[in-house]
């Protein structure tokens, strides 16, 4: 029951993540499900669906052919669907009910290429883990898929990896990011997953370094290391404060420049963030508070932590955490501030795509750069 959520609803899970990552490809994402995890994405989870024609579709999963354990009907609907779409990538995504009967989501998907002979991803996600999970899952299948070493280009080059539309406010925050880096004189490559294309995919293995702007390109970034040996550094450019620090890990990264980190000294607050953890922490280097501590909900990566960041697993762990007396200012989704039983403490509002869905669609918050001071200054 430690999981049992009676305020809040669920967040975005992997199958979500894995199919908001692929969204930009002339791909065929198959959610193999009875149509509700596939109504859950489309209605909750992806806020570019309505209006698009990227091809996303249900399998159709009845109690009959889970009981009899009929894959090649799954096989031949999404073969007829792809020659139809002519689409160039299908994917076949898993969902809770595959999970429980042990469907073969890779075995299928390589099934399908071998008679159809378009390129076939499978994803074994059950639902029970979240987005940023389901989009490490995808990008690093996209990356074996597609990429292959290849000759570093001239100019100074970097991948923005982790660029999604849960974690990322507003439209934009990436253009705002893209001129941050083009203003240092670094030509981009590639930017995964959004406006993703088969052909940047194929280029990114040539640029110099890689930037991880959330926590779900972190996997992709040491994977690519290992492969291309590509350095790689984490963070968002999230107020003056943390312009400076992203400015200076890029010129460590690029130029070999000497890093330099502005110093924590405010010690007037008492804080919390709870957001994805890349984007916290930068909030972090924003405030310049000494006493800030950052929580996440989808899981912590030791590698971007500091001493006392906590990972909250469940409800009950967040209402206990955000009700605690040493916090005078939480910073939170509106949904996880509504949590808070006293009326004593600030509170910042930042709405996350992952928590609310479109409750707060129309209250998209521009933090990058200057707009991030602008912002928690009033």
């Amino acid at each position: 029951m430690a999981k049992l959520c009676i305020n809040l609803p669920p967040f975005s899970p992997d199958y979500s993540g894995v199919a908001s990552s692929l969204f930009d490809l002339k791909c065929l994402s198959i959610l193999h499900d009875a149509s509700g995890c596939t109504g859950n994405y489309t209605s909750y989870d992806e806020p570019r669906w309505y209006g698009s024609q990227s091809p996303v579709m249900c399998s159709g999963l009845r109690e009959i052919d889970a009981v009899l354990g009929d894959d090649e009907k799954l096989v031949r609907n999404t073969i007829n669907a792809a020659n139809e779409l002519k689409v160039e990538l299908i994917s076949i995504i898993g969902s809770p009910v595959p999970m429980v009967i042990g469907t073969d989501s890779k075995g299928i998907a390589r099934e399908i290429e071998s008679i159809c002979g378009i390129p076939t991803l499978g994803f074994d996600t059950t639902g029970t883990k979240y987005y940023d999970f389901g989009m490490s899952l995808a990008l690093i299948e996209l990356a074996k898929k597609f990429m292959r070493k290849q000759d570093r280009v001239d100019n100074p080059s970097v991948n923005l990896l982790g660029a999604n539309v849960l974690d990322l406010s507003c439209e934009n925050e990436l253009r705002d990011i893209e001129n941050i880096v083009k203003d240092c004189g670094v030509h981009i490559v590639a930017t995964l997953p959004l406006g993703l294309s088969f052909e940047t995919l194929k280029k990114a293995p040539s640029a110099w370094a890689n930037i991880v702007l959330s926590k779900s390109g972190l996997k992709l970034a040491k994977y690519m290391k290992d492969k291309f040996n590509q350095p790689y550094f984490v963070g968002l450019p999230i107020g003056e404060g943390g312009k400076f620090n992203f400015i200076s890990k890029l010129d460590q990264i690029i130029f070999n420049n000497d890093f330099e980190k502005i110093e924590r000294f405010d010690e007037s607050s008492n804080t919390l963030i709870i957001s994805e953890q890349v984007k916290a922490n930068a909030i972090r280097d924003c405030l310049n508070f000494k006493n800030c501590k950052v929580a996440t909900l989808f899981g912590i990566e030791e590698e971007i932590s500091e001493k006392g960041d906590k990972d909250l697993s469940c409800e009950l762990e967040i209402i206990n955490e955000i009700n605690l007396a040493q916090y005078d200012l939480v910073v939170a989704d509106p949904l996880i501030l509504n949590l808070i039983e006293s009326d004593d403490k600030k509170l910042i509002k930042i709405p996350h795509y992952a928590v609310s869905s479109k409750l707060f669609k129309n209250e998209k918050i521009n933090l990058i750069g200057k707009n991030g001071d602008v912002f928690f200054k009033k």
